[in-house]
């Protein structure tokens, strides 16, 4: 994550079990954030975007009840919340410390405003895993419950 530029860049592991023979899988990002690429089983994939979403095209055929597991590499400078909290998007802001202090809403717009994922109703995942890389002496908060926690330190990332 870069905070000066309010930019962000990851990539997602989208974990399935094909409900049907398929030969192309969509997920949903918002057109501002860019895809670079796409792999499954070692192949780097075909994508094309219309709009909102990604269609990414399997190299043959994905059998109903396979499992798998698609990973998407995505950058952009997400959109920035108008109205926080309330309407969707990242909030760059500072602490009272000057910290930064960043969040994101998603609550009307959906995760797909910032995240790779499938934005469907009737697709919702059975979990999620997230890892994420933070300046020393800030922390990470999220919904959900904690199952484990590991502490890296990273010298390499791209803070500001």
């Amino acid at each position: 994550m870069n905070i000066v530029d309010k930019y962000i860049k990851g990539h997602v592991d989208i974990y399935f079990t094909a409900l049907n023979d398929l030969d192309t899988i969509q997920i949903d990002l918002y057109q501002n954030m860019k895809v670079n690429s796409a792999i499954y089983q070692s192949d780097t994939l075909d994508i094309q975007r219309k709009y909102d979403a990604i269609f990414v095209a399997i190299s043959g055929t994905i059998k109903q009840g396979t499992d798998g597991v698609l990973t998407v590499f995505y950058e952009g400078k997400p959109v920035k919340a108008a109205k926080h909290p309330g309407e969707g998007g990242f909030v760059w802001k500072k602490d009272k410390n000057k910290h930064p202090w960043v969040g994101v809403s998603c609550e009307l717009d959906g995760a797909s405003l910032w995240w790779p994922l499938k934005d469907h109703l009737s697709d919702e995942p059975d979990s999620l895993e997230m890892n994420v890389a933070v300046p020393e002496g800030l922390f990470y908060v999220i919904n959900g419950r904690l199952t484990e926690l590991q502490v890296f330190h990273c010298h390499d990332a791209e803070f500001y």
